[in-house]
């Protein structure tokens, strides 16, 4: 009832991006005003999340399928990479590490 009473306000508020609200029941959390520009932007981090998470999926099977062309596990697999990220390491930085 007070959100009802103060819906302007309250929307006012969170327009300016100052400030979020919970929305509760029984004290259950139900929903959050939050402003567009938040809201937006969520969704592109959401968006792009997404995005790096397909890829990482797409670089893993990559990575799986040639271990199963080369005949190796994938953990040996990632033993030569870790060993070529240390040489790599090392040409770039030397040995300040």
């Amino acid at each position: 009832m007070v959100v009802r009473r103060h819906f302007g306000d309250i929307i006012r508020r969170t327009h300016t991006g100052k400030e979020h609200f919970i929305v509760e029941k029984d004290g259950l959390a139900l929903a959050a005003l939050i402003s567009i520009t938040d809201y937006e932007e969520l969704m592109r981090e959401r968006q792009d999340r997404e995005r790096r998470l397909k890829r990482f999926a797409q670089i893993n099977k990559a990575f799986s399928d040639e271990a199963k062309r080369l005949c190796i596990s994938e953990e040996d697999m990632m033993a030569e990479l870790e060993k070529t990220k240390e040489r790599v390491f090392q040409e770039q930085y030397g040995d300040d590490r």
